[in-house]
């Protein structure tokens, strides 16, 4: 625990976004820091929980509630607030192979799960994680630290994607020598191509990737299993053998309007323009590209909706403003009367019609 009443006295706090006028510019992250300062008050937003649900990693309903690689999330939050930056890495390490992508692409479950949320805002977890591992890097913290002993077993693994990777460390550090077979020309598998770098810069995937390398994993690219390099190969060759492909057969929608052209899986797109943003810039155009797709002849092409439909959005729009008009309204009223308390009765209003008018004048009165 940090401070007792933290989540009481401080406000959670993200960091600013570039100008978006300064983002048009480039490709890079658009996520700017926080000072170290406000780093450390947003540890000091962790509180006593008792339970903290914020590294359970447990899954309810098809749904994972909390950390699922059981982050020691509090015990790192407590040693930002008390400044031990190395401290909070080597727990951060503890259970976690590559906080430098979870910091930027994982959906953060555990901030989900933050006790803190359940009376206000949850503590920046996400943030803080990011904080420690590139503060590692920038000390000079993270260095390669290959086994002392190798046992001499010979590991395959097929897929240089996020679970192949973390299967390489693991397997590496245990003392095995391990191989990495890609056959995409650039290691990484969707953290490089299937995350646009404007959320995931892919120096910092080739960071780890040469950190790996640097600690005996071998890595071999353009080569597909099973086409390039028989299965029966490699289970020859080597002791044992990890599949860790990705699925890359798309999961296509049977809905109206799929034939038309225009339309593109997102892994093509993404695969397409960052292998051309890697490559060259985007200068080559092997990319796909809105530029001048947009023009009055394609709007022409969009037919205009029948009579039928739309009959049917008239009436769902009628339906939805129906369902947000008020059936009644309630009103209290305080009657007093002497000798006994006050007391509040709850009545229904409901629109009254209005009188007829009636000739003449009803006790003195005005017409109705």
């Amino acid at each position: 625990m940090s401070t007792p009443t933290g989540f009481m006295e401080y406000k959670r706090e993200l960091p600013a976004d570039r100008d978006p006028l300064e983002r048009i510019k480039d490709w890079e992250e658009f996520h700017k820091h926080l000072s170290e300062d406000q780093l450390r008050t947003q540890g000091a937003r962790c509180m006593d929980c008792g339970t903290p649900y914020c590294h359970t990693g447990m899954e309810l309903n098809g749904s994972v509630l909390g950390c699922p690689v059981h982050n020691l999330i509090p015990e790192w939050n407590n040693l930002i607030y008390r400044g031990l930056w190395r401290e909070a890495l080597d727990r951060l390490h503890k259970t976690n192979n590559f906080p430098e992508f979870t910091g930027s692409v994982c959906p953060a479950p555990c901030e989900g799960s933050c006790t803190v949320g359940l009376i206000g805002e949850p503590v920046t977890i996400k943030t803080i994680e990011k904080a420690i591992i590139d503060r590692g890097f920038e000390e000079g913290w993270v260095v390669p630290d290959p086994p002392k002993k190798r046992t001499g077993k010979r590991v395959a693994i097929v897929g240089s994607g996020p679970a192949g990777l973390a299967c390489a460390a693991q397997l590496n550090k245990a003392g095995h020598t391990v191989t990495v077979y890609e056959r995409a020309d650039r290691i990484g598998g969707l953290l490089t191509y299937g995350i646009p770098t404007m959320k995931l810069d892919k120096k910092v995937v080739q960071r780890r990737v040469d950190l790996l390398a640097a600690e005996g994993v071998q890595f071999v690219t353009n080569t597909e299993i099973g086409k390039d390099i028989p299965a029966q190969q490699l289970l020859d060759e080597f002791d044992a053998v990890v599949l860790c492909g990705g699925a890359t057969k798309a999961r296509d929608v049977d809905i109206e309007g799929r034939e038309l052209g225009g339309i593109y899986m997102a892994m093509d797109y993404l695969n397409s323009t960052i292998k051309s943003y890697l490559d060259s810039g985007l200068a080559d155009g092997n990319y796909i590209s809105a530029k001048d797709k947009t023009s009055s002849s394609s709007a022409a092409a969009i037919p205009e909706p029948t009579a039928s439909q739309r009959r049917c959005a008239t009436a769902a729009n009628r339906s939805r403003n129906s369902a947000r008009m008020p059936r009644r309204r309630l009103r209290a009223t305080r009657s007093r009367t002497r000798g006994r308390s006050s007391r509040t009765s709850i009545r229904s209003i409901m629109p009254r019609k209005r009188p007829k008018r009636c000739s003449g004048k009803i006790r003195g009165r005005s017409p109705c």
